[in-house]
């Protein structure tokens, strides 16, 4: 039996989550990446499309990491909702964990709230720990972990998960969706180099600050989403690259650390035309958005390349209203 697990740094984690997924009866694939959000869960069902369509369960968390996010909540909230539609269009047997935020905000509220709204709207199991954690008092016994939930605990999760897969329902029919359709651009003109850790392996292309990548014509009028790096540098513990996206009408300056690592794009004008390219920044040079999990200052190292991955685009936002989630 083959499981699809995507998520964040709780589905990484040793001893946690996906420790507890593990069967000698499972292939557990897991797609989860630190400190990322939902929209990174949607650039894996699109980049692994086909080893998903012969899977027989998916599960999900983000909850956390969308919380943690340093992007604007209208747009966290926008990914949340692209995300859930991908996921219902995949039509496999889905579990949405949402996981215990240890803050209870006005940004927690609403996301949490949609992820339980999605889940309601397309017929997705959910297993709402952090609802669970309220009940039963557990923050405060669990404060030591806080954005990590105590790992034996996720560990009984995973376990208790595959003890009652067959409970779970496979999610609603013909519910409508848009015509969104996103794509990722691999550039393949660019040195290939293999990365790879205990956990990771990941081909990526080398681009350097001299060269730029020009946005091939299939992509005019595409939406920049999202950028997957992993830089890698034997000199330094902790540098940056610093890459600019360019168009006829906006420029975007964002920072890229030295982990494995998928940035959100904020920049709603991000979008590819006949003048687009990307290319890293020689100079220091102020980001115009912030990344998640990274500091910087005027001392931090500057690379002269970046290690991309690839790059998630969406067509065809017809920003078509079809759901009653918020209703």
């Amino acid at each position: 039996m083959d499981i699809i697990l995507l998520g964040g740094s709780n589905s990484v984690v040793k001893n946690g989550l996906r420790v507890g997924l593990e069967d000698k009866d499972i292939t557990l694939h897991n797609y989860a990446l630190g400190l990322s959000s939902s929209l990174q869960n949607l650039y894996e069902l699109i980049r692994h499309k086909q080893t998903i369509q012969k899977s027989d369960f998916l599960i999900s968390e983000s909850n956390i990491n969308d919380y943690l996010s340093p992007i604007s909540l209208k747009i966290i909230l926008r990914n949340i909702d692209y995300f859930y539609e991908e996921l219902y269009k995949v039509n496999k047997t889905t579990i949405v964990l949402i996981l215990p935020i240890p803050a209870c905000n006005d940004k927690s509220k609403a996301i949490n709230e949609a992820h339980r709204k999605n889940c309601v709207y397309y017929g997705f199991n959910l297993i709402d720990v952090d609802f669970y954690y309220q009940k039963n008092n557990l923050y405060d016994f669990d404060q030591n972990y806080k954005f990590h939930p105590m790992p034996l605990a996720m560990q009984e999760l995973g376990k208790n998960i595959i003890k009652n897969l067959k409970t779970f329902k496979k999610s609603k029919e013909n519910i409508p969706c848009s015509k969104r359709n996103f794509f990722i651009y691999f550039p393949l003109n660019f040195p290939k180099i293999c990365h790879k850790n205990s956990f990771f392996c990941e081909e990526v292309r080398r681009i350097n600050s001299k060269e730029k990548l020009i946005f091939p014509k299939e992509f005019i009028g595409n939406q920049i989403l999202g950028i997957h790096t992993w830089n890698h540098t034997s000199s330094s513990t902790h540098a940056i690259s610093s890459i600019s996206i360019e168009n006829s009408s906006f420029k975007l300056i964002k920072n890229f650390g030295l982990i494995n690592t998928f940035q959100d794009i904020q920049n709603e004008k991000a979008i590819c035309d006949e003048q687009s390219y990307f290319y890293v920044n020689s100079q220091i040079i102020k980001q115009s958005e912030e990344s998640s999990g990274i500091s910087v200052n005027e001392k931090t190292p500057r690379l002269d390349y970046v290690d991309l991955v690839g790059i998630l685009l969406l067509k065809n936002d017809d920003k078509k209203q079809i759901e009653c989630k918020n209703q």
